[in-house]
C-alpha cells in the first residue's frame, strides 16, 4: 500500500511541488490505509475470497492453456481459501456492512462448492 502511495506521487506532474503531490493523494492514501486497518482483524474472510477469486482465475487460465502448473495453482489456491475459510469465525464481524457482509456470508456458505472445485483442479492437474 506504501509503495502505491509512493508510485502515485511519482507519477504526478515533476512541475508540481512535492506538498501539492502530497496533498493530492493523502486523500486516497487515507481511504486505502482506512480499508486496511478495518479488514486487517478480519483477514480470514478477506483473503479466503481473494484466494478463491486466484484459483477461479487460475482455472480459466489453466482451461485455456492445458499447462498443469495453473491447474496446480488454482488447486493450491482452493486449498488456501479453503483452509482460511474453515478457520474464520462462524459470526461474521459486526464492523463488516452492507454487501460486504452478504460476500462473507455467501464465501461461508459457498464452501462445500469450494471443496468440490477443489477437488475438479487436482483431477484436472492429475490428469495431465
Amino acid at each position: 500500500m506504501r509503495q502505491r502511495s509512493l508510485d502515485r506521487l511519482n507519477a504526478v506532474e515533476p512541475t508540481v511541488s512535492f506538498h501539492d503531490q502530497v496533498l493530492a493523494n493523502q486523500q486516497n492514501y487515507e481511504t486505502a490505509l482506512y480499508w486496511a486497518t478495518k479488514y486487517h482483524r478480519h483477514s480470514p474472510w478477506y483473503y479466503a475470497i481473494q484466494k478463491a477469486v486466484c484459483a477461479t482465475e487460475f482455472a480459466k487460465t489453466a482451461a485455456q492453456s492445458n499447462n498443469p502448473a495453473d491447474w496446480k495453482q488454482s488447486a493450491t489456491s482452493w486449498r488456501r481459501g479453503i483452509a482460511l475459510l474453515e478457520n474464520a469465525p462462524d459470526n461474521i464481524p459486526a464492523e463488516i456492512e452492507g454487501s460486504d457482509r452478504k460476500k462473507y456470508q455467501q464465501a461461508k456458505d459457498n464452501l462445500p462448492a469450494w471443496k468440490k472445485q477443489l477437488t475438479w483442479a487436482e483431477s484436472q492437474e492429475r490428469s495431465m
